[in-house]
Formats: structure tokens, sequence, C-alpha cells
């Protein structure tokens, strides 16, 4: 397993969430409300997403009062000896932070495959909420996987014997 991969399972895996409020966005007009999440994993796993976004937000705030103050000092903030620990920190918590996003939604996506070509998001009371006015092509953005995939799967037009499409077990 990756170092990233364990240090995000680990800390799922030890992690006891007390307080999950979820989302305090509202439904807005035109949205429609699709049902109310109740899976206790997914909102744990969003409670994760929201922290990783929290801690990415403020280490770019972070580098960029580093930045300006290395600009007041009229020094090039990009070879201070400060940028290389922050530009790691930075990448670092932004894997972190698009892998959960990843997972969050990819799972999200795989409990509910009905949401499938719909754009959903959660909102306050954790109600899963759909736009039908902007209802989203099948494609992989949506749900996770490639469009030619896709299209194949939806037509029925997948040939078992494609080369790299076998599943392997060693």
């Amino acid at each position: 397993m990756t170092k990233l991969l364990e240090l995000i399972f680990n800390k799922i895996r030890n992690t006891e969430v007390v307080i999950n409020k979820g989302p305090t966005d509202k439904v807005a007009e035109g949205e429609v409300r699709e049902f109310i999440l109740e899976d206790e994993e997914l909102k744990k796993l969003y409670w994760f997403v929201a922290q990783a976004e929290r801690n990415l937000e403020r280490a770019m705030l972070k580098i960029r009062q580093r930045a300006l103050d290395c600009a007041e000092r009229n020094e090039d903030f990009e070879k201070s000896a400060v940028f290389t620990e922050i530009a790691r920190e930075l990448i670092q918590l932004g894997s972190i932070c698009y892998s959960l996003q990843a997972l969050f939604w990819n799972s999200f996506a795989y409990e509910f495959p009905e949401l499938a070509g719909k754009r959903f998001e959660i909102r306050e009371g954790w109600q899963v909420i759909s736009n039908r006015k902007q209802e989203a092509p099948l494609s992989a953005i949506t749900i996770g996987i490639p469009q030619e995939l896709l299209e194949k799967i939806m037509t029925g037009n997948i040939d078992p014997q494609t080369p790299g499409k076998k599943e392997t077990v060693h």
C-alpha cells in the first residue's frame, strides 16, 4: 500500500467523528431532493473531505502570506528556504484532499448508481439533491469511469475477451 493510501485509511479507521453536522448549504430553487443520506461511513468520509479542504485552504493562505512578506522585503519567494517547505506541505495536502474527494464521490456513485448521469450535491441535513435542469451527460467525471467504457456498458457492447479488460488476480 502506498504511504498516501496508508495515511488516509489509517486516519479513517482510527478516527471517531463525534460531531458531524455535514454541509450547511440550503436547498436552492431548481434543486430536487433525491433522498436523505443515511450511510454513516459516507458521512464520516464527507467529514474527512471537509477537513482536508480546510487544511488545504489554510496552507494556501499561509503560502500567499509568505509570498507577500517576501515581496515586501524584495526577496524572491521561490528561492527562499521556506518556499520548499511550504510547497512540499501544499503538495501533500493537495494530494490528500484530492484523494479523499475522489474516494468520497466515487464511493457515493458506487453506492447510488441510480444517480448516474445527474449532477448531484449534498445539502443541509444530508439531503442529496440533483438539478434536473442541468443534468450531466454520462461521463467519466459524472460517475468516475472512462467515457468509452461507459458507452460500451450502456449499449451492452462489451467484449469479455478484450485484452486488458480481464480481471487479474495474483
